[in-house]
């Protein structure tokens, strides 16, 4: 894939938008008679790797294959693994390291050298950790940075060394070494952390989809709503992912979005992450607030439209702006402004116009979602 976004995407779709306001307005907050979604923190940018990491990230991958030939190991690790500490199936170094299994710790069992730098965000993704025979011993991969690799170098643990095929799941467990993407700089989990509790329910089982409430509260008024009427509590139902950039071997994707109004196109309305949206070809029911939306001109008028920019957070050391142009039943052009870091995936945006039908599907070609 192309990693590179570049600074400026214009994207000139026609699209029937009706009461476009004039007027400015501040992206209002819930009144304060009803409750609000809990909001989710963004992730910062990351600093580089340091100089040698690449070199600890092989050491460690033949260490750890040693390591697992003993049963006691393999079940440390995968306890931690289970855990889902960063909400993911992956165990963080650091959080292992003065474990002891036996007599023994871990960071004595696996006896690296290497900097506090380049051991703190360093983790152990388990795939396939739900694979029923525990006496089986997994090959140990190489995470690199390229995400378009084709060739995972992996080790056994008698040392000898393997290729995996970095575009094919593979249909055994395999662990992989490389560096986490859900922490931030003093090792705890960022928003990609399953915040909102999004659990499996019956009502969602019905429908054939995934996830529970996500913590938005409406009234039973506004979720039997087929259009909106001002003010609407703005709010992501489901999402399908297509394809979320993201290769088997760094564990889940890190799902992010953000929405601009007609009205202030450079700022967010709403800006955050979709913990547990991770399986493509699934649709997930995520049901989760973004903000109240209003027609109340001219202070207090977020327009008729807005555009939604969907990404694959990748850890980058700087942002990038997106520009992202619709034109309008006007004939005039709505430019909107997107922050991405600069390794991230694009996902691609769509226009949601506030005419549409409550539960319209809209669709980038990497995912699809629906507004309630």
């Amino acid at each position: 894939m192309n990693r590179t976004i570049h600074t400026t995407v214009t994207l000139c779709i026609l699209a029937l938008v009706v009461g476009c306001g004039d007027g400015p307005f501040t992206v209002p907050t819930a009144p304060t008679d009803v409750p609000t979604a809990p909001a989710i923190a963004d992730m910062g940018m990351s600093v580089a790797a340091p100089a040698g990491q690449d070199e600890v990230i092989e050491r460690m991958a033949r260490n750890l294959a040693g390591a697992l030939a003993d049963p006691a190991f393999r079940a440390s690790l995968y306890a931690e693994a289970r855990s889902q500490y960063t909400g993911d199936t992956e165990a963080l170094y650091v959080r292992l390291a003065s474990k002891r299994v036996g007599q023994t710790s871990w960071e004595n069992r696996l006896n690296v050298s290497a900097t506090p730098e380049e051991l703190a965000r360093l983790h152990f993704y388990v795939h396939g950790i739900e694979y029923p025979n525990s006496a089986y011993v997994p090959l140990v991969a190489v995470g690199v940075s390229n995400e378009d690799a084709v060739v995972l170098k992996a080790f056994d643990s008698q040392g000898n060394e393997h290729e995996l095929d970095a575009r094919v799941e593979p249909a055994l467990p395999v662990v992989v070494v490389a560096l986490n993407e859900r922490i931030d700089a003093s090792g705890q989990p960022q928003s990609f952390l399953d915040i909102d509790g999004y659990a499996d329910t019956q009502a969602g089982a019905e429908l054939g989809l995934r996830g529970g409430d996500g913590g938005a509260m409406r009234t039973s008024a506004s979720s039997s709503r087929t259009s909106r009427t001002s003010p609407h509590a703005e709010t992501i139902g489901s999402i399908y992912l297509i394809n979320d950039h993201e290769p088997w071997w760094k564990g889940s994707p890190e799902i992010k979005m953000q929405m601009n109004l007609v009205a202030q196109p450079g700022i967010d309305a709403w800006r955050g992450s979709f913990p547990d949206v991770d399986d493509e070809g699934v649709w997930y029911h995520v049901d989760h607030f973004l903000f109240y939306w209003y027609r109340d001109p001219p202070n207090n008028d977020m327009g008729s439209a807005g555009a939604v920019k969907w990404w694959e957070e990748d850890f980058s050391i700087f942002e990038t702006t997106v520009s992202v142009s619709y034109r309008i039943a006007d004939g005039s052009t709505v430019t909107f402004s997107f922050k991405l870091g600069s390794q991230d995936d694009d996902m691609g945006s769509a226009l949601v116009n506030f005419a549409d039908r409550l539960g319209t599907t809209y669709n980038t070609g990497d995912i699809k979602w629906r507004h309630r």
